[in-house]
């Protein structure tokens, strides 16, 4: 026999309330409610101000977004061990081949990233919201990417703290054999093909028209034709030298030396 309808009304919310120690944020006691009312509550577990429409609040759960995901992950943790031997699923081989093959047979591409329409289409978006086609260009997003990083890890940039540049190392090392992904053998061969089909040589440097283009971008950005002579990038360079490897110059490295 099928269940008569709800009847909203705030004396439903105020008895599911009481119920469920649920308080509400808003006064909807001279409210005529529908299902479809957005109700403004405290989380349960958090305690914070979310809104949620009458129906779904009484039907699924009194908890935030944020809360609902953390109270989930267990189970799904525990349906992707299950299921494909990993907790999440870019750690499975077999879901993320599953996910090229589809972008594969849908763009032709490996990543939608890599289609042209798809980078032109966030360069739009960055000049309309930034002002400019990459959003590092942006003064006000770069100071935001600082704060955010000196408040997470101490440091303007994050792979100057030392617990993620080992984890970056670390995966890498599991991934594919290396501390960094352009020493791989592979990655190397892709990327003197990938010049060589564009350029004719194996490195861009090798190219009278590409080393031309370099100098006038150089001249034009920092004021002389090769970046190392201006004095901030110099260092800038220094920096990540030390923060990368504990010395200024590759020389003073023994093992860079080596390489």
């Amino acid at each position: 026999m099928p269940q008569p309808p709800i009847k909203y009304s705030f004396e439903l919310l105020d008895s599911f309330c009481s119920k469920n120690n649920v308080k509400l944020a808003n006064d909807y006691s001279e409210e005529k409610l529908f299902g479809s009312t957005k109700i403004m509550f405290y989380c349960t577990k958090c305690d914070k101000v979310n809104v949620k429409c009458f129906t779904y609040l009484i039907k699924r759960n009194t908890l935030c977004k944020h809360c609902v995901t953390i109270e989930s992950l267990p189970k799904m943790k525990a349906t992707m061990l299950e299921k494909y031997g990993v907790e999440h699923p870019s750690q499975s081989q077999e879901i993320k081949d599953k996910i090229v093959n589809g972008y594969i047979a849908k763009y032709g591409v490996t990543n939608p990233s890599k289609l042209q329409e798809v980078k032109d289409k966030q360069k739009k978006t960055n000049l309309e919201r930034y002002g400019v086609e990459y959003i590092v260009h942006n003064e006000s997003s770069k100071e935001k990417m600082i704060k955010t990083n000196l408040e997470k890890y101490g440091h303007a940039c994050c792979l100057q703290n030392k617990e993620v540049r080992n984890t970056v190392i670390n995966t890498n090392l599991k991934k594919y054999g290396v501390e960094n992904p352009s020493e791989h053998p592979y990655n190397k061969e892709k990327i003197k093909k990938g010049v060589f089909m564009k350029y004719g040589v194996e490195f861009p440097l090798q190219n009278k028209q590409s080393m031309e283009k370099m100098k006038k971008t150089n001249l034009e950005k920092y004021g002389s034709a090769y970046c190392l002579q201006n004095e901030e990038i110099k260092q800038t360079a220094k920096n990540t030298m030390v923060m990368r490897y504990g010395v200024e110059h590759s020389l003073q490295n023994k093992f860079l030396w080596k390489k």
